[in-house]
């Protein structure tokens, strides 16, 4: 910022403040916005959360492939199977309850969405979402448990 052409100052200048000032607010913003991005760590979570994706992926290729070829099917390679899946609960990031609820439901309105835009694929799509939100509340308090 200090290094800036005051003709370029000038020209980015949205307000109505001196340029120096303009400046130093953009500089006081820059800098906090840094210590901010440093305490909340997002480059270190986005890369635990590719971590635990790759682990993931890894454990359903590997039962992928042991259910294509039914007689690899044995008790060794359940065990490693197992001992896998085990560790996962080490390795991978947990997901808050309150998180993973909200994403579970966010997950099942997309499947149901598209299922039903296979069926009819010119609606809309937030009307379909109103209707499965009224439906399932009507049927939630309305219909007797099983």
């Amino acid at each position: 910022m200090t290094f800036v052409d005051p003709v370029l100052s000038t020209k980015f200048n949205p307000t109505g403040l001196e340029d120096r000032i303009w400046l130093g607010i953009l500089s006081i913003t820059t800098f906090f916005a840094g210590i901010f991005d440093l305490v909340a760590g997002w480059k270190g979570k986005a890369s635990g959360h590719n971590d635990s994706k790759s682990f993931y992926f890894k454990i359903k290729m590997m039962c992928n492939d042991l259910l294509n070829d039914e007689s690899s099917i044995n008790s060794d390679n359940y065990s490693n199977l197992k001992k896998l899946y085990e560790m996962s609960d080490n390795y991978c990031l947990k997901i808050d309850d309150g998180k993973f609820l909200k994403l579970k439901r966010k997950h099942l309105v997309k499947v149901k969405v598209s299922k039903v835009l296979d069926d009819y694929p010119g609606a809309w799509v937030w009307l379909i979402k109103s209707k499965l939100i009224v439906s399932s509340s009507f049927n939630l308090f309305c219909k007797k448990s099983k």
